[in-house]
């Protein structure tokens, strides 16, 4: 077993109220999803790709109502995000860049007005 310090799921757990700690058995169940018997505690959390996070929203959303799937998506978010602050995976596998507003491509005023002079609005 890993320290609580390399461990994102002792981590995880560490940082919730003494009332939360029913979340670790929302983690036995996704990692049973995810094909590694039940034990969030040894599942290799590092290893969850995007593709593998929606399908366990399926498998969820087939067996329980949507708060609680709510509740289980969370706690696996939280562990995820402990992922990335151990180091265990970079920011780019964590939260993959999305383009910004301000690298977007933009139509300047003239252009704009180009396009608008070819393709008159009627009102």
């Amino acid at each position: 077993m890993t320290t609580t310090t390399a461990n994102p799921v002792a981590l995880y757990m560490a940082s919730l109220s003494a009332g939360s700690q029913g979340m670790r058995k929302c983690l036995d169940i996704i990692a049973g999803i995810l094909g590694h018997a039940d034990d969030a505690e040894t599942f290799p959390w590092e290893t969850v790709t995007y593709r593998e996070s929606m399908s366990v929203r399926v498998a969820l959303t087939q067996r329980y109502k949507p708060s609680t799937v709510n509740k289980m998506l969370s706690t696996l978010r939280g562990v995820l995000k402990q992922t990335w602050r151990l180091g265990l995976v970079d920011a780019d596998h964590y939260r993959p860049k999305r383009p910004s507003r301000r690298n977007s491509e933009r139509i300047d005023d003239l252009d704009f007005r180009a396009r608008l002079s070819r393709n008159p609005v009627m009102i």
